[in-house]
Order: structure tokens, then sequence, then C-alpha cells
């Protein structure tokens, strides 16, 4: 038996953020076993959904890479909320990071990955190691507590996409690393 408890997450993002996105909102489950214990997955990133829990348990599995962001990210002060969501929408990216908050000391960041527009399971893993090495150049930037801070950071480390989308090229390499230890898992 397990209870489930439920968060919303509503993340209204201010025009010109670096997630195209006028406002998220989704419900976090995590599953709690009836002796009050915590679940296995690690607290600094909250699933939204069940499928976005699956994605997360098999990337940790199945990548090192992502298993080491995901540690990483733990020894900060970050809080990354992972949605696997369907809401394609003409000129979104296919995987993003948005500021949501700040709080008591705890920034909180929005990982949404379009599992429309990203449909593999390796791409979706590959995604995820991309968006973790964002969320830890946010945690590795500490005056990064506001949208405006989160914009000016990317604006310094990266360079613009389009509009007020933002790249940086040690993202893209992780992309390319997890891709490539799924991929060929023996040659590492």
């Amino acid at each position: 038996m397990r209870t489930v408890l439920a968060l919303v997450l509503v993340a209204l993002v201010m025009p010109g953020s670096v997630a195209v996105t006028a406002a998220a909102a989704a419900t976090a489950t995590a599953a709690v076993p009836a002796n009050g214990e915590a679940a296995s997955l690690p607290p600094h990133i909250r699933c939204l959904s069940d499928d976005a829990r699956g994605l997360l348990e098999v990337a940790m599995t199945r990548s090192e890479a992502v298993r080491g962001l995901v540690e990483s990210l733990e020894r900060t002060n970050v809080v990354a909320y992972l949605s696997l969501s369907v809401e394609s929408r003409p000129g979104w990216p296919r995987a993003s990071l948005s500021f949501v908050s700040y709080a008591a000391g705890t920034r909180y960041v929005l990982i949404r990955i379009d599992a429309w527009r990203v449909p593999s399971q390796v791409d979706r893993i590959a995604k995820l190691g991309h968006e973790l090495w964002h969320a830890l150049e946010v945690a590795a930037a500490p005056e990064v507590t506001t949208e405006k801070d989160f914009r000016d950071l990317y604006r310094r480390i990266g360079h613009e996409r389009s509009g007020t989308r933002f790249e940086t090229e040690q993202a893209r390499a992780v992309e390319r690393d997890v891709r490539t230890g799924l991929l060929f898992p023996d040659e590492r």
C-alpha cells in the first residue's frame, strides 16, 4: 500500500523568458511506502507525472552520465521539477529549462521535455542530460534568484538561439555524450 502526495506547481513565467511558456502547471506525484520512508528518487528532482518518473528511473539506470549529473545536482540548492509533456506548440523547443522561483535559499527550475517531438527513449534521456547540465549551470551561479538573473546568466555564458532562448556548448556536449553512451555502451 502506498500514499500518493500531490503538489501543484504553477510557474508564471514572465514574457521574454528563456522557455517560451506563459504558464506551466502540473501535478507532482511521489510514491511513499506505507512505512513512511522516502521514495528512492533523488529529492532535488521532482517528477510532475508518472511518465517523468519513469524517464528519470530509466535514465539513472542506463546512463552513468545522467547519474553523475543527478548526484551533482543533489549537492546544490537547486531543485528541478521534471515534466514530460505533450503540449507541442509551434516555436517551442524540444526541451527547455526555465526559472520558477527562489524561496528560503532554494532555487527552483522546471525541466520540460516535449514527449511528442522527442519520441525515442534514447533522445529523451539525452535531452534530460542536456537540461540537467543547464540546472547545474544555474547552481554554479548563486546570483540567479530571479527570472531576470536567469536570463542574464544565459546571455553571459551562452549564445542566443532565437528571441529569448539560449544555449551553451557544454550542454550540447553533454547531450551528445549521454546519447553516445546509450547507443554504444561498450565503447566507453
